[in-house]
């Protein structure tokens, strides 16, 4: 059977059920050998990344799609904390859940967060987010896994210390060094970024047509645009 060079990015339900039948066979840890004979099963070139992909994080039988609960919200951060974002090791940590559910919940999680307690404050009362660095600080790290259920007078009766502002502005000394003289402060003034969902969505490298995270990276697009949030999953979240 002719094989087809460009790498699909759509799976049909055939290819779904001959990559179930071949890890059945082979195991879900043999990727080369299960991609090189789907390719001479079905013909569809498919990577090794993508096979693996599509099963973990879709075809699995003990996948968990159901609401997120508090306490596996906290083993995530907890997990996070250890493993930084090594995905594939913290859903070992997390039973039924995928690599993609855990990203997705992550992110948005602090992005949720971010956006509440800035609401209302001023520039410099602001968090800015450009490296994930800024949760190695506890006060901030706090602010931005609060759960969900919190109320809205937590964030807004929430300060930062002078500490977490200069953790804050450390994201960005090396890029600006002007002085915000209009506040009178010698604080940095700082770039304000843009958030939008396409930031926070690209393409699973599977297929799958559930959107992923990417690395910390897309939590910003430039230095220079003004600080916007819309809102982000279709899913639920815990």
């Amino acid at each position: 059977m002719a094989s087809i060079s460009r790498k699909p990015k759509l799976w049909t339900v055939e290819q779904d059920d001959l990559l179930k039948q071949l890890v059945e066979n082979h195991g879900s840890q043999t990727w080369p050998m299960i991609c090189q004979e789907f390719l001479e099963t079905s013909g569809v070139k498919r990577t090794p990344k993508q096979c693996r992909d599509r099963w973990v994080n879709n075809l699995r039988s003990e996948k968990n799609d159901a609401p997120w609960k508090e306490e596996e919200v906290m083993i995530l951060f907890d997990n996070q904390s250890k493993y930084g974002n090594q995905w594939s090791i913290i859903a070992k940590e997390m039973k039924g859940r995928t690599e993609n559910q855990i990203k997705n919940l992550f992110y948005s999680t602090i992005r949720r967060n971010i956006r509440k307690f800035n609401k209302g404050k001023l520039d410099l009362e602001r968090i800015k987010f450009k490296s994930l660095s800024i949760l190695e600080n506890q006060e901030i790290r706090n602010i931005l896994t609060t759960r969900k259920s919190i109320s809205k007078n937590f964030f807004l009766k929430t300060f930062l210390t002078k500490e977490a502002v200069n953790v804050i502005q450390s994201q960005f000394s090396q890029q600006q060094s002007t002085v915000c003289t209009e506040n009178k402060t010698n604080y940095l003034a700082l770039p304000e970024m843009n958030f939008t969902t396409d930031d926070f969505y690209i393409s699973d490298d599977s297929g799958s047509s559930n959107p992923t995270f990417e690395s910390e990276d897309l939590l910003y697009d430039n230095d220079y645009t003004t600080l916007e949030f819309s809102d982000l999953l279709n899913n639920p979240i815990y």
